[in-house]
């Protein structure tokens, strides 16, 4: 399967409609804020933007959310990291299993908003919105906004790519935003049982590098997307088991049970 036939199977229908000049302009004009439900109560959405949310639909990537399910009641985590949070969906499932601390990293201004509007309704405790960048260092980036769909923003520009949603979806626009590393939450992770996702559209090289530190010492179960396979080849050499998810590039990986 082509790239783009993968992208267009990832995100059809709305696809079609985000690639349009006149319905990304509709969403920037007119586009409110709305609730929705979520495994732990109200999620803030944006109407048009977030329609696959919204509509009745089979779930996306439903596989992997299972897996992750099933990671949660397995592992009864103590802390989850929610890198790439996006709307919430992975940290507010987390949420709703007892998880009792969960950090969410989210570069993207519009989404840290509908974060901490959900956060603030629910009145959660224990959830910790972070509005940075992962990243290979502590200081500040330019980040690729995706108006479109919110989704796919990144630390690297897609754009030149035809074949890509940052090119479909006509994102050109860049904005500063503060960036941090894993190996900053080494200390306070260590010893726990930590539980991992990393949804950053390409830009997991970079998180990788600045959590060298992290990943050797607190060990943590992660669900990964990741388009380049061999961005994980160290976390083998570290020992952990990586599983193909089979779907939208998407990786398990177990560490292992007696680490040096």
């Amino acid at each position: 399967m082509s790239l783009l036939s993968f992208i267009r199977k990832k995100y059809h229908p709305l696809f079609h409609l985000r690639k349009l000049v006149a319905f990304r302009q509709l969403q920037r004009a007119i586009d409110p804020d709305v609730w929705i439900h979520s495994p732990s109560g109200g999620m803030c959405v944006k109407l048009l933007r977030d329609l696959s949310l919204i509509l009745p639909h089979d779930g996306k990537e439903a596989a992997t959310r299972h897996r992750f399910d099933q990671l949660l009641r397995e592992q009864k985590p103590e802390v989850f990291l929610d890198i790439g949070a996006n709307v919430g969906i992975y940290s507010w499932h987390a949420k709703s299993l007892g998880v009792p601390v969960i950090l969410m990293f989210e570069p993207d201004g519009v989404n840290a908003r509908l974060l901490a509007r959900t956060v603030q309704a629910n009145r959660f405790e224990g959830v910790f919105l972070i509005p940075c960048a992962v990243s290979a260092s502590v200081g500040v980036a330019e980040f690729v906004v995706d108006h479109a769909s919110g989704a796919t923003g990144s630390l690297v520009d897609h754009s030149d790519n035809g074949a890509s949603l940052h090119s479909a979806y006509g994102m050109k626009a860049a904005v500063a935003c503060p960036t941090i590393c894993l190996d900053a939450y080494t200390d306070y992770c260590r010893g726990k049982t930590v539980v991992l996702k990393i949804d950053v559209e390409g830009a997991e090289g970079l998180v990788f590098q600045g959590g060298r530190r992290f990943f050797r010492e607190v060990r943590p179960w992660m669900i990964v997307e990741c388009f380049e396979p061999r961005q994980l080849d160290w976390l083998a050499e570290l020992g952990y088991e990586i599983e193909t998810l089979d779907e939208n590039g998407n990786f398990l990986l177990t560490p292992p049970s007696n680490p040096d």
